[in-house]
């Protein structure tokens, strides 16, 4: 039997958040010392708070 996973990584939810801050960041959405609100990322993202407080621990 083979192993797909090593094949096809699986970006979940919190990863595509986090890529889409630093996206945000590099691209000046994100001042420096802006807060980015977590209540905001959720309504943006249409996703609980789970995958976005990950999404922070990732950055």
């Amino acid at each position: 039997m083979e192993d797909k996973t090593a094949q096809s990584p699986v970006e979940t939810t919190s990863s595509m958040i986090a890529q889409e801050i630093r996206e945000g960041i590099a691209a000046g959405r994100y001042k420096s010392g802006e807060k980015i609100k977590e209540t905001d990322l959720c309504r943006q993202f249409g996703v609980s708070r789970t995958p976005v407080r990950e999404a922070f621990r990732l950055l």
